[in-house]
């Protein structure tokens, strides 16, 4: 486990799982849902790990690109989901007081070679997150972060738009710009926030930016919230994919910056 810190603020990183956020703390409080809150044994349910090379799910599992159709492993019994590098063992390429830089390999049950690398840093009252995915071939690709955020909280966004679900949970292609309320029991994809997106959690508001296009907002569990930037909605690649070209790559970035709710107008 790599300890980071700055200030109030004590990250936790697990290379060895992912390489994820294992947990943030602010002045002692959890800001990221640690393993020990979650579902026993549910390495999704937790911490705040890499959407990579594919974020949300894929119908099926069934990935067509030019020509070829390669069956990816369905990890809800249905779909492929959270791309493949979320459980994977990670390289530590750069360790600092308050930063650190990640690296891995796409993984063998993705069909085309790749390489993703994540930074991290860390500050008394922010966090700053990049990813960078290099393809090694050509690929449909996407990338993003899936944080979750410990109840109570109170996700508050003026989303512009969001894509319906179909029969499947998969969101349509159609942006509809009458969009639900964030309340409990929505798994949603959401575009074009109007504002800041912000959560209400541990007594602080978190404000978060990215440079992402798409939104997901899922309220479905008892023990947290997720609010996860992603280059392109869930299922992208059955639809209109972004392709990525041999030596070519994505880069996304993610940040979050906290503040006492009482310092919140």
């Amino acid at each position: 486990m790599i300890r980071l810190g700055a200030g109030d603020a004590i990250l936790r990183l697990d290379p060895d799982l992912g390489g994820r956020i294992a947990s943030l703390t602010v002045d002692g409080h959890d800001l990221i849902v640690p393993a020990a809150s979650a579902p026993a044994g549910d390495p999704l349910g937790w911490g705040c790990y890499p959407l990579v090379p594919f974020a949300g799910r894929i119908r099926g599992g069934r990935l067509a690109f030019e020509g070829s159709v390669h069956d990816l492993p369905l990890r809800d019994g249905r779909h492929a989901l959270h791309g493949t590098v979320d459980t994977a063992e990670w390289d530590v390429l750069e360790v600092g007081d308050a930063t650190a830089l990640l690296g891995c390999d796409l993984g063998a049950s993705w069909p085309f070679a790749g390489r993703v690398e994540h930074r991290i840093d860390l500050s008394a009252d922010g966090l700053r997150l990049e990813l960078d995915m290099c393809a090694h071939e050509d690929m449909p690709a996407q990338i993003g972060w899936h944080p979750w955020f410990p109840r109570p909280a109170q996700v508050r966004a003026d989303f512009t738009a969001w894509l319906p679900r179909d029969e499947d949970g998969m969101p349509t292609t159609s942006p509809v710009p009458d969009v639900p309320p964030l309340d409990d029991g929505v798994d949603d994809c959401f575009v074009a926030p109007a504002g800041p997106v912000r959560v209400e959690t541990a007594g602080l508001v978190v404000t978060l930016t990215s440079d992402c296009s798409h939104w997901v907002v899922y309220t479905g569990a008892d023990h947290g919230v997720c609010v996860e930037p992603q280059s392109g909605p869930p299922n992208e690649s059955e639809n209109a994919p972004h392709v990525v070209r041999s030596g070519g790559n994505l880069r996304r970035w993610f940040t979050m910056e906290w503040e006492s709710a009482s310092c919140d107008d």
